[in-house]
C-alpha cells in the first residue's frame, strides 16, 4: 500500500518534496525522485490528500532514504488459527522451553532441550557459557514479561521494555533504540540509524493490518531488517510478534530447528532486497503453530 504521509517545505512555505510510505517502508526525497521510486503506481501527487507538512530544517535540503521499493508483495490470506486467548496463554504457558530453546538456537546458542529445560528451572548446566545462560533466562524473563502483559496493546514502548528484557546484563543500551551505524554478517546492505517518531509511525501502520497473523509477521521481520536496537534484535521481533498474535488468539510462532538455516537465508535476501513476499510466505506456511478449534 502506497500512501503519501507529509509534504515537506523549506523555510518560505514551498514544497520541495514529499514523503511516502510503501510496504512499510518510508522515503523522501524530491518530486520527480519521488516519482521515479514508485513510477510503478498510479500516483498523482497534486492529487494526493496530504496528511501533514514537515518544514525542511534548511533550505533546499532534503533527508533523504532511498531504498527500492517493492511490489508484488505476499499477503497473508487468513489466521490459520482462532483460539480464546485464554486458550492461547495456556499453549503458550506449556510450550514456553521449547519456544526459548528455539529462539535461543536461532541466535547460535548450542544447546539441546534438556539443557534449556535444567537451566529454566534454576539448575546447574555443565559446558555451558555464562552469557548462553544469561541469554536463556533473559529469555524466559521476557516471555513471562509479555505473557503478563497480553492485555496491554503492542506498542513502541512496550517493544523497548521487551528488548530491555532479552538484553539485561548482555549488552550496553538494551531497550534503548540504536544509535549509531551497525553491520549485518552475511549481507552487504547497512540498515539506516533508526528515527524514533519515523518508527513508531512505521509501527503504527503495520499493526493496522487487516489479519492478527500478518501484523506479527510484518511486525516481527520489520524489527528485524530495521535493526531497532544494538542488540537482540530477531529475539526482540519473536518475541513481540508472539505477543501480538496471543493476544489475539491466533497461535505462537517459532522457527523449527530444522528450518532454521533456510530462515536464515531467506532473511538475509529480505534484508538486501527489501520484499517480504518470500519470508512472510515462509513463516506463514512453516513457523505458526496452535489448537484447530
Amino acid at each position: 500500500m502506497l500512501n503519501l504521509t507529509a509534504k515537506i517545505t523549506n523555510q518560505q512555505g514551498e514544497t520541495i518534496g514529499y514523503q511516502v510510505t510503501l510496504n512499510g517502508s518510508t522515503y523522501r526525497d524530491t518530486p520527480d525522485k519521488i516519482a521515479e521510486y514508485i513510477s510503478h503506481f498510479p500516483v498523482d501527487m497534486r492529487n494526493c490528500k496530504i496528511i501533514k507538512n514537515t518544514p525542511c530544517l534548511k533550505k533546499g535540503t532534503l533527508q533523504t532514504i532511498i531504498e527500492s521499493p517493492t511490489s508484488d508483495t505476499y499477503v497473508i490470506p487468513a489466521d490459520k488459527y482462532q483460539m480464546p486467548v485464554q486458550c492461547n496463554i495456556d499453549l503458550a504457558k506449556r510450550n514456553i522451553v521449547d519456544s526459548i530453546w528455539k529462539s535461543a538456537r536461532l541466535e547460535g546458542v548450542a544447546v539441546t532441550y534438556p539443557d534449556t529445560q535444567a537451566i529454566f528451572d534454576g539448575l546447574a548446566v555443565q559446558g555451558i557459557g555464562v552469557n548462553d545462560i544469561q541469554t536463556i533466562n533473559n529469555l524466559k524473563h521476557s516471555w513471562r514479561f509479555i505473557l503478563e502483559n497480553i492485555s496491554h496493546p503492542l506498542s513502541y514502548p512496550l517493544i523497548c521494555q521487551i528488548n530491555q528484557h532479552v538484553g539485561w546484563n548482555l549488552f550496553h543500551e538494551a531497550g534503548k533504540i540504536r544509535n549509531i551505524p551497525v553491520r549485518i554478517g552475511g549481507t552487504d546492505w547497512i540498515p539506516p540509524i533508526p528515527i524514533e517518531s519515523q518508527i513508531k509511525e512505521e509501527i503504527e501502520e503495520i499493526i493496522v493490518s487487516p489479519t492478527s497473523t500478518d501484523r506479527a509477521i510484518s511486525l516481527m521481520i520489520y524489527i528485524m531488517r530495521r535493526q531497532m536496537f544494538m542488540d537482540g534484535n530477531k529475539r526482540t521481533a519473536l518475541l513481540a510478534a508472539n505477543h501480538l498474535l496471543i493476544s489475539s488468539g491466533a497461535g505462537i510462532i517459532t522457527i523449527p530447528i530444522e528450518l532454521q538455516p533456510k530462515f536464515l537465508t531467506l532473511t538475509l535476501d529480505y534484508y538486501k532486497s527489501n520484499n517480504p513476499s518470500e519470508i512472510k510466505r515462509f513463516i506463514y506456511e512453516n513457523c505458526i503453530d496452535g489448537i484447530l478449534g
